[in-house]
């Protein structure tokens, strides 16, 4: 009797043993190896992961320790489906189809080239900026010029205090006092005033004439006559010409100045009626930098002056116009 319960104790031991070990079998852990995720691994008893053997699939299960090792490929067959990480068990991810030749080339990245514009470096100093608009109206006449070249041309520097500190030391000369109006030709001065039309602080030297000036205040240029003829005045601020705003040149037309008049350019003209007022700022902003990104002329002005064409007469045209039809004949 006793043989017989110890015999039915070892079945049911055994029967439990075997019960553990299938369990273990089925229980896997994947583990990363050059056949991919879920091609060999540790199996053990509390891992979280299932893996289920497909058909032909062979390996030992252990309850401790034991590991999974597929067979290696055979020679010529096809590659083997890859698992993903994570995946669930029984899904196989195919392996990526091979690139050609064509496919490389289309993918290859392309070189492009990018032109770069140097941007405008910071200078100290003042120039003239595009500002409000002010009330100016013109009408237009004919003219016609003596000769191509202007009876006179000056020009007008212009800087806040110090750049006119640093420029007075370069001519040796102290600074600043008041400006007399700086003569162009006979009969014809020129002046930067402020916008109550008093003439500006600065210093002369020789032919140079440099103006102080303050960053935000506005200017504008005064033109007298003392003469009995006609001029044309053609204004240039900053290398450009102030009817356009574009590149001033000597043969671009200006304004007429009267016989013993005036002309008081405030800015560049927008239109028949209107101008955009002269204003002191910096040069990053003046009008030159953003109408041409050129700020190589700033802080300058230019005046030319040109006197008008007079036709000349003979003795023989004077004969004719003093001819008298009902004069004695002589004797």
């Amino acid at each position: 009797m006793a043989r017989t319960i110890i015999t039915a104790i070892s079945m049911t031991l055994l029967a439990f043993t075997g019960c553990a070990r299938d369990k273990a079998y089925h229980t896997y852990h994947p583990k990363k190896s050059y056949y991919g995720y879920g091609a060999g691994g540790t199996a053990t008893s509390g891992t979280a992961g299932r893996y289920h053997p497909t058909s032909g699939a062979s390996g030992v299960g252990r309850s401790s320790g034991g590991t999974y090792r597929p067979p290696p490929p055979s020679p010529g067959a096809a590659p083997r489906a890859r698992q993903g990480r994570n995946r669930p068990s029984g899904v196989t991810v195919p392996p990526p189809a091979p690139r050609g030749p064509s496919s490389a080339y289309r993918h290859r990245r392309r070189e492009t080239r990018r032109i770069v514009r140097p941007q405008p470096t910071h200078r100290p100093g003042l120039a003239t900026v595009f500002g409000e608009r002010v009330r100016s109206r013109v009408s237009f006449t004919t003219f016609q010029r003596a000769r191509n070249r202007p009876d006179g041309l000056v020009s007008i520097h212009y800087n806040d205090y110090r750049g006119l500190v640093a420029m007075t030391r370069h001519l040796r000369r102290r600074c600043c006092g008041t400006l007399s109006a700086y003569r162009v030709r006979p009969g014809i001065t020129v002046q930067l005033v402020d916008s109550l039309r008093r003439p500006l602080r600065g210093v002369q030297l020789g032919g140079k004439t440099i103006v102080m000036g303050k960053a935000g205040t506005r200017y504008g240029i005064l033109v007298r006559s003392y003469s009995s003829q006609r001029h044309e005045i053609v204004a240039s601020v900053d290398g450009l010409d102030v009817i356009d705003g574009k590149r001033a040149s000597l043969t671009k037309r200006g304004y007429i100045l009267a016989p013993y008049g005036r002309v008081y350019i405030r800015g560049f003209r927008t239109s028949r009626y209107n101008v955009a007022a002269f204003r002191f700022g910096s040069v990053r902003n003046s009008y030159a930098a953003r109408s041409t990104g050129n700020t190589r002329n700033v802080g300058a002005v230019g005046i030319a002056v040109f006197s008008e064409y007079r036709p000349t007469y003979n003795t023989e045209v004077l004969r004719r116009l003093r001819a008298r039809p009902f004069a004695q004949p002589p004797r």
